[in-house]
């Protein structure tokens, strides 16, 4: 089965329109923003989502236009409330059954009773005396649930892409998935999943987005096969209490895939209840074998911007020959395969060399003896003629042997 993962993974992954799933952690940041509900009951999935993440009323209102003040005065879920009124009082504007309380008025006033004058009671007897009732002995409680706890509303938690998972039981510090090498930079992927024990029964959904589509996104099914969301979300570990610690891919190169972001989500619910959830949710972005992509993250730093690179017109070869000798600390670069550095200097290549000027007096400056090279590489010898004469012997200027001796002969 996890051959199968593989092989259907690595051609999703390779697809360019598979995309995004929803602009969970983009949407709701301009909600909270704009409505200041960071930290309410608003500031959940639950505003624009059903329980089984489609979108609800308001959620279909804003995905319109994706513009909250545009559809403020419309009453999304019909329950004669605005969406503005809603949101103020929060309540959520996309369930019917959510909305402000209406607080009737106050009964009319009426005068109180006239009090009798009080009557002299007649002299009390003491009631028998009565044994205090026995207390019983504490009970034991219950052994805790050891493991993750259960989810009892709707935690997300983001966390910057790691080389491999770390399973804990606080859901806030745990980091359930794992990348590999391109966590950090490198060429090949990992699939790595891990969650510890789990205090009750649980549903675990595991979602891969690429770039492209941003309706679209795929999910990991319990017989290790992957559909579309759109085909209905379904658990990959249905009714477990854990532990998972599994491989789905090891060491899949990437500088094949399209060049872009690609997303893991993981979901853990209770069991059959997609009301409360943690959802994980890490990223990678991946140059692939696109040349200027891979020029502007590996080499502008010190041969400055593609347009003016000082490497215009190097050759593949003269690139890993400095990577592999370690020039200028190319060594740190080792990591790109040979499908990578052709994709570098194809886009050198496509690039026009600056012109390096010639010299403007007879004899070079100090810096020329630096720069007089490249300038020789760049434009020939033939342009030094015009000062050093046709055999370079001496015109204008100085014989060239002057100073490099046979080298011109």
């Amino acid at each position: 089965m996890k051959r199968i993962l593989k092989t259907v993974l690595v051609m999703a992954l390779m697809l360019t329109c598979i995309g995004t799933v929803y602009g969970f952690s983009n949407y709701l940041t301009s909600f909270n923003a704009t409505y200041g509900t960071a930290g309410t009951v608003l500031d959940t999935c639950n505003t624009c989502h059903n329980p089984d993440f489609t979108r609800n009323s308001y959620g279909t209102a804003y995905a319109g236009g994706h513009n909250f003040q545009a559809i403020e005065s419309t009453d999304s879920d019909s329950d004669s409330f605005t969406n503005i009124d809603e949101i103020n009082a929060r309540t959520f504007p996309g369930d019917a059954a959510s909305h402000p309380v209406v607080t009737p008025p106050p009964p009319p006033s009426t005068p109180p009773p006239s009090t009798p004058p009080p009557s002299t009671p007649p002299p009390s007897t003491p009631p028998p005396s009565t044994p205090p009732p026995s207390t019983p002995p504490p009970s034991t409680p219950p052994p805790a649930a050891s493991g993750m706890p259960m989810p009892a509303g709707q935690g997300m938690y983001p966390y910057v892409a790691a080389v491999s998972p770390s399973a804990g039981m606080d859901p806030g510090q745990a980091i359930p998935v794992g990348l590999g090498a391109v966590a950090q930079g490198g060429n090949t992927m990992n699939l790595d999943v891990a969650i510890g024990d789990i205090a009750g029964p649980s549903d675990i959904y595991l979602g891969i987005s690429v770039p492209g589509d941003p309706n679209n996104m795929f999910i990991l099914r319990s017989d290790y096969t992957l559909q579309p969301l759109s085909a209905g979300l379904v658990p990959w570990k249905p009714n477990t209490v854990g532990p998972v610690q599994e491989t789905l891919l090891s060491g899949m190169p990437v500088d094949g895939l399209t060049p872009g972001t690609y997303t893991f989500y993981l979901l853990l619910t209770p069991a059959n209840d997609l009301g409360s959830f943690y959802l994980w949710l890490t990223a990678v972005t991946v140059a692939g074998n696109d040349g200027p992509s891979l020029y502007a993250q590996n080499c502008a730093g010190c041969h400055g911007a593609l347009a003016s690179s000082t490497k215009i017109g190097r050759t593949a070869g003269q690139i890993q020959g400095a990577i592999d000798a370690g020039v200028g600390g190319m060594g740190s670069l080792s990591s790109l395969t040979p499908s990578q550095v052709q994709a570098i200097t194809d886009a050198l290549a496509q690039q026009t060399p600056p012109a390096t000027p010639p010299p403007t007096v007879s004899n070079h400056s100090s810096s020329w003896n630096k720069d007089h090279r490249e300038y020789v590489e760049d434009n020939g010898i033939a342009s030094c003629t015009p000062c050093h004469g046709a055999d370079l012997r001496g015109g204008s200027g100085p014989s060239c042997y002057t100073c490099h001796g046979n080298k011109w002969s």
